[in-house]
């Protein structure tokens, strides 16, 4: 009879939704609606379960946006790492292509020279 009594009381708080069982739990604003004083500590109880709740999902949100930037992170770290690469390769043909002017200046310069 208890859990019974427990249970509908649980649904009857997510009935009324949180703002409303908060009014209705206040022991300093009571109203013909207020919760009777046993009632009372079960609402406090809820409430602070659906604060928890609500703590544990930011937290879990915040450990997600945490996993999303530091993916974000490694797949910036990935294309700098190409772009470096790719950065290495042309420095390299930079260099072959300014020794190959070079030496056919020399040579154009030794031909024209009698």
């Amino acid at each position: 009879m208890e859990a019974e009594y427990l249970n509908r009381l649980r649904a009857r708080f997510e009935e009324l939704g949180e703002e409303e069982v908060r009014k209705r739990a206040n022991p300093k604003h009571l109203t013909a609606d207020s919760f009777a004083p046993l009632q009372r500590p079960l609402a406090d109880e809820w409430l602070k379960e659906k604060d928890e709740e609500r703590k544990k999902a930011a937290k879990e949100r915040r450990e997600q946006r945490a996993n999303e930037e530091l993916e974000i992170a490694r797949d910036a770290n990935r294309i700098a790492v190409d772009a470096n690469s790719l950065a290495r390769w042309a420095a390299l043909f930079a260099g072959i292509a300014l020794l190959v002017s070079a030496i056919a200046l020399v040579v154009s310069i030794r031909r024209s020279t009698p």
